[in-house]
C-alpha cells in the first residue's frame, strides 16, 4: 500500500466542510485512492490517501480497519464542527441535494463523505415481528428504560480517591473489606433521605455494581493497570451486594441458609414443581417461624431477572395498599443471591394452590366426607377471596395478567391469597402483542385472540410489501451511481475509478445505500406509528422508477403506506382481559372435568375465536364454549347463579362483560355462610385431615 504524495488534510476543530471537499477532490484525482487517516492522540487526526488497497499485513493486524474508522472519525470531527451532530449533518446534505436534485457537485461530494462516515450495515425497512426467544429478549432489553444512578454516591473525586488509596497497589482481603465497609456506610448515611420505593429500586437494580465501579473510576481518573481494575471491580462487587442486603435486611449465606434481620433460616426442602420462571422452597426460622423463598430457574437469565424485579416492586406496591389485604398473598422480603439474581420471600401458605384444594372438594363430595352444598359454601369462598384480591388491584390502577387457580394459594386458616405478581401491569388498554407470551389460551380473551390472529394477518401483508420496497431501494441505488442517475455527473466532479472505488468499496457502497434506507425507514416508522407525518417526496426523488412485480417502487410504496394505514384495532381492555380469566378460573373451580382439552393450543384458540361470534352462553344448558378432543362441550356448575355469575364474567362482548367489582358484588357471595369463619374453619380441616366433624357441625350451625 503506498501513500499518496502530498495527498493528505490535518483535521481539527477548525477544519472546514470546503477544505474537506476540497482535499477529497485532490485525493480522488488518483486512480483507486482510498480515504484512511491516523488519530493523532491530541484531537486532531490526519486524514490521508492510498493509492490501493492494504497490504496482507495490515490486515491481519488489523491496522487496515483502524486506519478507515479513523478516516471515518475525522469526518466527523468536521460534519459535527460545522453543521452539528451528524444527523444534522444528514439533514443539512440531503437538504442540499433536495434543493437541487443532487446537481451540486459539493452536495455530491459531501453526501459521499457523510455516507463513508456511516458504520455498520444499513438496517433496512421494518421487519416482520418474529416470536423466537431471543427476539423476546431483545425486545424486552429494548423497551427498558435507560437506568439512571439512584446516588450521587460518593461526595466528591477526592473522597474516592482517598478511600480507594490502600487498595489500588494491595490484593490484600482485608484491605479491600475494610474500603468496601467504609464505602457502604458512607453510602448508608446516604440513602437515609430516599423514599423506601427509591432504596428498594437501587438495592434490586442489576446495574448497582457497575454504577459504583463507574463512579469509582471517575475518582480514580486515569486508566488503571489490570491489576488495578480487578481490585475496583471486587470493591465494588462487595459494596454493591453489602449495601443491598443492609436495604433489604436479608443475607444469603449459602445455599441453604440466610438471614432476615437477626433470624437464621435453613431449607427444609421443595415445595411442589418448579413454576415458568422460579423454584419455591420452605425455610424454617432459629425463631421458629417459616417462610418460603422463590428463586429464578435460571440464575444468569437477565429477563427471568427482571421479572423477579418487577414482582418484588409490584408484590411491595400492593402489599402497601390499605396496609394489606387478607386476600393477597404477604410478601415477607426479597434477597439479592451472592450470584446476583433475586429470590422472593413470602409467607407460607400451607393448604397450597386453589388447583389442588379444588380437587379435594370434588374427592370429598364423592366420599361423602361434605355435603354439595357445603362445597359450593367453601368453593364460593375461595372465590370471592380472589376476586376480592382481583379487586384490590383494579381499584388501584394495576392488573394481574396471569391470573389462574395455580397462582391463588390458601392459608393454614382456609384464606384464599392472590399471589404471582410478576407480570403485573399498570390497568390500562394495550396491544394485543403485550399479551402474547401469557399463559395458555383460555385464559386470555377471545377478543385478545382475535386481535392477535389479526395483527398476525396484517404483519404478514406488511412484510411481504417490505420485501417488494427492499428490491425497490436496491434497484434505486443501482441507479444513483448510473449514468443519468441521481449522481450520474460524478465524472465531472473527480476522476470516475477513485470516485466510484469510493463509493463502491465492499464496505461503503452497502453504507452509502443506508443513507437512503435510513432516511425512508424513518419516514415509514412514522406512518406505522401513528399514521402521520410526510412522506418522501417522488418528484424530487426519481428513484423508484424501476418496476417490481409490475409496479413502480412509488407505487410498492404506496401500497405499503395504504396497508399501514388500515391496520387493524388490536387494542384490548386491561379489565376484562382480567375479568376472562378470573371467570374461567372459577368455571374451573365449579366443574369437575377439564373446560378445554387439546393437544394443540391452536385448535382451542380457534374454538373460542369462534365461539366469540357464534356462542350463546358459556356455562349451562346449551353451552358452546367447552372443548373436549374437537368436539365442543357443556358446561354446567349445577347452581343456576354461580351459572349466572359465570356467563357475566365470561361474556364474549368485552364492552358488557362484568367488571371485576361487578362480580364482587353478586348475589352469590352473599349467600350464608360464604367468608364466614365456619366455612373456613372446615376448609382448613379438610386440608389438614382432621377435625372435619366439628367444624361440619359448626358451619350447619352458622347457616
Amino acid at each position: 500500500m503506498a501513500r499518496i504524495e502530498g495527498a493528505s488534510l490535518n483535521v481539527t476543530a477548525q477544519t472546514t466542510l470546503q477544505e474537506l471537499k476540497d482535499f477529497a477532490d485532490t485525493a480522488g484525482g488518483v486512480d483507486g485512492a482510498k480515504l484512511r487517516g491516523t488519530d493523532n492522540g491530541d484531537g486532531t487526526y490526519t486524514l490521508y490517501a492510498v493509492d490501493n488497497d492494504s497490504s496482507l499485513f495490515s490486515r491481519i493486524s488489523g491496522k487496515s480497519r483502524q486506519r478507515r474508522d479513523d478516516a471515518r472519525a475525522a469526518i466527523n470531527l468536521v460534519f459535527a464542527n460545522n453543521v452539528g451532530d451528524s444527523k444534522l449533518a444528514l439533514q443539512d446534505v440531503n437538504a442540499r441535494v433536495n434543493h437541487d436534485g443532487g446537481r451540486s457537485p459539493k452536495a455530491a461530494m459531501l453526501q459521499q463523505l457523510m455516507a463513508f462516515t456511516q458504520s455498520g450495515r444499513p438496517e433496512g425497512m421494518p421487519e416482520r415481528r418474529t416470536d423466537t426467544y431471543e427476539s423476546r429478549i431483545e425486545q424486552h432489553e429494548a423497551q427498558k428504560p435507560p437506568h439512571v444512578a439512584p446516588l450521587g454516591i460518593l461526595q466528591s473525586r477526592d473522597q474516592i480517591a482517598d478511600l480507594m488509596r490502600p487498595v489500588m497497589d494491595t490484593d490484600s482481603m482485608t484491605t479491600l473489606m475494610d474500603t468496601a465497609n467504609q464505602m457502604v456506610g458512607v453510602l448508608r448515611l446516604r440513602t437515609e433521605a430516599m423514599t423506601p420505593e427509591a432504596k428498594l429500586d437501587m438495592a434490586l437494580s442489576s446495574q448497582l455494581k457497575d454504577d459504583i465501579l463507574d463512579q469509582l473510576k471517575m475518582g480514580i481518573g486515569g486508566a488503571p493497570d489490570p491489576a488495578q481494575m480487578r481490585r475496583m471491580d471486587a470493591v465494588a462487587d462487595t459494596v454493591a451486594g453489602k449495601l443491598a442486603d443492609q436495604i433489604l435486611g436479608t443475607h444469603q449465606v449459602d445455599q441453604n441458609t440466610f438471614t432476615k434481620g437477626d433470624v437464621v433460616y435453613t431449607r427444609e426442602g421443595q415445595l411442589g414443581n418448579p413454576g415458568a420462571f422460579g423454584t419455591a422452597y420452605l425455610y424454617s426460622g432459629s425463631d421458629g417461624s417459616q417462610v418460603v423463598l422463590k428463586v429464578q430457574n435460571e440464575r444468569d437469565n437477565t429477563l427471568l431477572r427482571d421479572t423477579f424485579e418487577s414482582e418484588i416492586k409490584q408484590h411491595s406496591q400492593i402489599e402497601g395498599i390499605r396496609g394489606g389485604n387478607p386476600s393477597i398473598l404477604k410478601l415477607e422480603g426479597a434477597i439479592r443471591m451472592g450470584d446476583g439474581s433475586l429470590g422472593i420471600l413470602s409467607k407460607v401458605a400451607s393448604g397450597g394452590d386453589v388447583s389442588g384444594a379444588r380437587a379435594m372438594l370434588f374427592e370429598a363430595v364423592k366420599n361423602e366426607t361434605i355435603t354439595p352444598e357445603q362445597a359450593n359454601i367453601l368453593r364460593l369462598t375461595l372465590a370471592r377471596d380472589f376476586v376480592d384480591g382481583m379487586k384490590t388491584m383494579h381499584d388501584n390502577g394495576l392488573m394481574h395478567r396471569d391470573f389462574k387457580l395455580l397462582n391463588v394459594f390458601v392459608s393454614e386458616s382456609g384464606q384464599g391469597k392472590v399471589a404471582d405478581f410478576g407480570t403485573v401491569r399498570e390497568n390500562t388498554d394495550y396491544d394485543t402483542t403485550f399479551f402474547q407470551d401469557i399463559d395458555a389460551p383460555h385464559f386470555r380473551p377471545p377478543e385478545q385472540l382475535r386481535a392477535q390472529r389479526d395483527l398476525k394477518l396484517f404483519d404478514t401483508q406488511v412484510g411481504t410489501y417490505n420485501e417488494r420496497v427492499a428490491s425497490a431501494m436496491t434497484d434505486a441505488f443501482n441507479d444513483l451511481v448510473a449514468p443519468g442517475g441521481l449522481f450520474g455527473d460524478i465524472n465531472d466532479i473527480v476522476a470516475p475509478p477513485a470516485t466510484l472505488q469510493m463509493i463502491l468499496d465492499s464496505e461503503v457502497g452497502e453504507t452509502f445505500g443506508s443513507v437512503f434506507a435510513d432516511m425512508t425507514r424513518a419516514n415509514l416508522e412514522k406512518l406505522y406509528e401513528g399514521k402521520g407525518g410526510q412522506v418522501i417526496d417522488f418528484d424530487v426523488h426519481p428513484l423508484f422508477d424501476r418496476t417490481v412485480g409490475g409496479e413502480t417502487g412509488a407505487e410498492v410504496v404506496e401500497g405499503l403506506l395504504s396497508t399501514i394505514d388500515n391496520r387493524p384495532d388490536t387494542m384490548v381492555g386491561a379489565q376484562q382481559y382480567d375479568s376472562w380469566a378470573v371467570g374461567i378460573g372459577m368455571l374451573e373451580l365449579f366443574t369437575e372435568g377439564p373446560v378445554f382439552t387439546h393437544k394443540w393450543n391452536s385448535h382451542i384458540q380457534r374454538h373460542l375465536e369462534n365461539w366469540m361470534v357464534t356462542g350463546t352462553q358459556a356455562v349451562g344448558p346449551g353451552s358452546n364454549l367447552g372443548f373436549h378432543d374437537g368436539n365442543t362441550v357443556e358446561l354446567d356448575s349445577g347452581d343456576e347463579g354461580v351459572n349466572t355469575l359465570l356467563n357475566r364474567l365470561l361474556d364474549p362482548d368485552p364492552e358488557t362483560r362484568a367488571s371485576i367489582g361487578e362480580a364482587l358484588n353478586d348475589t352469590v357471595f352473599n349467600r350464608p355462610g360464604v367468608g364466614s369463619p365456619e366455612a373456613r374453619n372446615l376448609l382448613s380441616a379438610l386440608i389438614k385431615g382432621e377435625g372435619i366433624e366439628e367444624a361440619k357441625l359448626g358451619l350447619n350451625a352458622a347457616l
